[in-house]
C-alpha cells in the first residue's frame, strides 16, 4: 500500500487490486474490503447500474455497513426511487434526495462531469462558466486565446453527448494556432465571428436534457401505444458522501471524506442487442459514435451510447489517413462500450464511407508504410475484418 503514492495518498486502483486479491483468499469478503479501505485512506464518486430495487436496497446497505466499520460515514445518498430512499436514514440523504422525496422535480446531482435529475432520470450539462467573465460568455468582448482556450476546455463531455458542438470550439481554437494568434492576443475577425455564433449555441446547452437509461425510448413507445403516460418506476438512483468521524484505530484522516452514486434501472429486454460504430473524417477533424439496436416485442430500437472526436493535426494529413483514423476511433471506441457494459452484444457492426479504408483492412497481402502499418495492426486487433461494412457518405450518421 505504501509502494505506490498517488499525490500524498495511496492511489484507488491499490485499495481495489488489494480487495479482490484478498476476496479470492478467503470466503467472507467485507473485512478484506474494510481493511482495504481503511489502508487506503482515499475516497471518491462511484457510480453502479443494478437490475431493481431490491438489489440497490442491499448494496447501499452492505455498503453503509462496510464503510461504517472502516470509520466512515456513509452520507448524500440520492436515488430516483422512493423505496431505495425510504431505506437510507433520512439524516444521510443528500439534498437532491430530500426534494425528489418532497416532490420538487427539478433538484440535480452533479455526477461524473453532468448534472443528474433523478425525478427524470435525465442527464444535464453545466455550462455556467462561472470562471470566465460574464462579458466574454455573452459574446460582448473579444476573447484572448488564452480565454479561448479555457472555455472551450471547461466543457466536460465524457460521453461526448455535446460532440458536435465541442469539435467546432476544438477546430476554431486550431485555427487560432494557424493564425499566429498569441497567447494574450485577441482572436482575428473571422474567428470571433464563429465564435459569437458557437456561444449562442452554448446557452442553449444548458435546457439539453438527456435519458440516462437506455430503454427508456422503448418504455416511453409502449406507453403511448397503450394510450398512458410512461411509467416513473423503471430504476432508481443513489448517492452519498462518505465522512471520517473523529480519529480511532481503524479510520482515517479526519480531512477524508467520500462520494459514492449508484444508478439502478431495470435492465432487460435486449433482445438481439447490437453494437453498431459509424466513423468519418474530413480535413479537419476525424469521428466515431456507436449505437445499440435491439428489439423489443417486434419493434426496433436504437439508443445513442457515446462517441469520439478529435481534430485532425496541423500537419497536413491526406483525406484516406484520416479516414483510417477516424476508423481506429471506431474500434477504440467500441473496445470500451463493451468493456463497461455488463449486457451481452449478439453482433457489432462498424460503419465506413471510405472504401479505401476498407480495401486496406481486407488486403492480406499488406505492404504499406509505418503510419498504415501501425494503424490497421490496432484495428486488427480490436475488431475483425467481418465486422466492417460499407456505407454511402449520404447515409453515414456522422456525416
Amino acid at each position: 500500500m505504501t509502494s505506490l503514492i498517488f499525490g500524498a495518498k495511496c492511489s484507488p486502483f491499490v485499495a481495489q487490486f488489494i480487495k479482490n486479491k484478498n476476496a479470492l483468499r478467503h470466503e467472507h469478503t467485507e473485512p478484506a474490503a474494510v481493511d482495504a479501505i481503511c489502508n487506503s485512506h482515499y475516497a471518491d464518486d462511484y457510480i453502479q447500474s443494478l437490475p431493481d430495487e431490491e438489489t440497490a436496497i442491499k448494496m447501499v446497505s452492505t455498503t453503509s455497513k462496510i464503510h461504517a466499520e472502516g470509520g466512515f460515514e456513509i452520507r448524500n445518498w440520492t436515488s430516483n426511487s422512493t423505496s431505495v430512499l425510504d431505506s437510507v436514514p433520512n439524516e444521510t440523504l443528500g439534498t437532491a434526495a430530500v426534494k425528489f422525496k418532497m416532490d420538487q422535480q427539478f433538484e440535480g446531482e452533479r455526477t461524473l462531469g453532468l448534472i443528474w435529475f433523478p425525478a427524470t432520470d435525465e442527464l444535464g450539462f453545466d455550462v455556467s462558466l462561472k470562471r470566465i467573465p460574464e462579458q466574454i460568455v455573452l459574446g460582448h468582448q473579444r476573447p484572448t486565446k488564452r480565454i479561448m482556450l479555457k472555455v472551450v476546455m471547461s466543457i466536460f463531455d465524457v460521453f461526448g453527448f455535446l460532440a458536435p458542438f465541442t469539435i467546432q470550439g476544438k477546430i476554431m481554437l486550431q485555427d487560432t494556432w494557424r493564425s499566429a494568434t498569441g497567447w494574450d492576443d485577441e482572436i482575428p475577425d473571422d474567428i470571433y465571428t464563429r465564435w459569437v455564433k458557437w456561444l449562442d449555441l452554448l446557452q442553449l446547452i444548458g435546457r439539453m436534457r438527456i435519458p440516462r437509461w437506455y430503454q427508456k425510448a422503448s418504455i416511453c413507445a409502449s406507453e403511448t401505444e397503450r394510450g398512458s403516460p410512461a411509467a416513473n418506476n423503471t430504476g432508481a438512483t443513489t448517492s452519498a458522501t462518505a465522512a471520517t468521524p473523529p480519529a480511532t484505530p481503524h479510520s482515517g484522516p479526519k480531512s477524508t471524506t467520500s462520494a459514492i452514486a449508484a444508478s439502478v434501472s431495470i435492465i432487460n429486454n435486449y433482445n438481439n442487442l447490437q453494437l453498431h460504430l459509424f466513423s468519418d473524417s474530413s480535413s479537419k477533424a476525424m469521428c466515431a459514435v456507436a449505437y445499440w439496436r435491439w428489439d423489443t416485442n417486434g419493434q426496433i430500437y436504437v439508443a445513442f451510447v457515446a462517441s469520439k472526436c478529435k481534430v485532425t493535426p496541423v500537419k497536413p494529413l491526406t483525406i484516406n489517413r484520416c479516414e483510417l483514423q477516424g476508423a481506429l476511433l471506431a474500434a477504440r471506441l467500441a473496445d470500451s462500450v463493451l468493456r463497461e457494459h455488463k449486457v451481452t452484444t449478439a453482433q457489432r457492426y462498424f460503419w465506413c464511407d471510405s472504401a479505401c479504408v476498407l480495401h486496406w483492412l481486407r488486403n492480406d497481402t499488406r505492404s504499406y508504410n509505418i503510419f498504415i502499418a501501425n494503424r490497421l495492426g490496432e484495428i486488427d486487433e480490436l475488431s475483425r475484418v467481418n465486422e466492417w461494412r460499407y456505407i454511402p457518405t449520404k447515409l453515414n450518421i456522422d456525416r
